[in-house]
C-alpha cells in the first residue's frame, strides 16, 4: 500500500488515546477505532506510522499489530483467549524436565524454579512435574485458579500475555513477564534452555538460530507493547 498521508499525530479521547493521519483517526483492519490505553502506546504507534517510506510495510509495525489484535481479536473473544491460555498452563514447559544429561537437568532446575515459585505464590499450589515427554495432568482446581488470575486482565494485557505464552510455550513465563516479575533478558535462557544446551554441545544450527532470532524480535515487541501501558 502506498503511503497516503503526510502528518502523524496523537490525540486524547474519552476512552484513551488515538493516532491521526492527516487528522483522520487510524482504524484497525476490522474498522474498529484504534483507541489505546496510554499516551506512550499511542506514541509508539504514531512513530511506526511516521517511519514508513513511500510504501507502508505493515510487517514492520509491531506495536500497531498488537494493538489491532487486542481490539479486533482479543476483545470480542476474551473467554476463548483465556481458555487457550489455561490450556498452555496445563502443559507448561517447566513441568517437563529432561531425563538426561545431568548437566541439562541441573540447568533446567536452576532456570525454571523461579516460575514454579511464581505459580505457587499466585495459586497456593505448585505445578506437577515429570521427566521426559509423558503428559502429566494438572489438577482441574489448580487450572481454575490460573484462569482466575487472567479474568481481571483487560484486552491489552491479555494480548501481551497471549503473545508471551504462545511464543515461549510457557504460561508461567508469560505471567512473569506480564506481572513484571521478570524481563525478557532473564526469561530467554529459561525458555530456550534445551535448544541452547544442544547448540553448546553440537554447534549452531543456522535455521534454528534464524527462527530463534525472529522469536526474540517478536517477544521484544510484546515487551515494548506491555511496558507502554503497564
Amino acid at each position: 500500500m502506498k503511503k497516503f498521508y503526510k502528518t502523524v499525530s496523537i490525540t486524547e479521547k474519552d476512552q484513551g488515546y488515538t493516532v491521526l493521519l492527516d487528522q483522520r483517526q487510524v482504524r484497525t483492519p476490522l474498522k474498529t477505532e484504534l483507541i489505546v490505553p496510554s499516551q506512550a502506546m499511542a506514541g509508539l504507534i504514531a512513530a511506526e506510522w511516521d517511519a514508513q517510506g513511500d510504501t507502508i510495510d505493515t510487517h514492520s509495525m509491531d506495536v500497531t499489530k498488537l494493538a489491532n489484535t487486542a481490539l479486533d481479536r482479543v476483545d470480542p473473544r476474551r473467554d476463548e483467549v483465556i481458555a487457550e491460555l489455561v490450556t498452555y498452563a496445563g502443559t507448561d514447559m517447566v513441568c517437563y524436565y529432561a531425563d538426561y544429561p545431568e548437566q541439562l537437568v541441573s540447568r533446567q532446575n536452576d532456570l525454571w524454579q523461579p516460575y514454579h515459585d511464581l505459580i505457587a505464590s499466585k495459586t497456593g499450589q505448585a505445578f506437577k512435574t515429570t521427566s521426559g515427554i509423558i503428559h502429566v495432568a494438572q489438577d482441574g482446581a489448580h487450572l481454575e485458579k490460573m484462569q482466575e488470575i487472567l479474568l481481571p486482565f483487560d484486552s491489552f494485557k491479555l494480548t501481551a500475555m497471549h503473545a508471551f505464552t504462545t511464543g515461549l510455550g510457557s504460561f508461567s513465563m508469560g505471567l512473569a513477564l506480564v506481572e513484571r516479575a521478570d524481563d525478557l533478558k532473564s526469561v530467554w535462557p529459561a525458555a530456550l534452555v534445551d535448544e541452547l544446551y544442544q547448540e553448546e554441545e553440537w554447534g549452531e544450527d543456522f535455521e534454528a538460530k534464524q527462527r530463534r532470532d525472529q522469536l526474540f524480535k517478536d517477544m521484544q515487541a510484546a515487551e515494548q507493547f506491555l511496558k507502554s501501558f503497564v
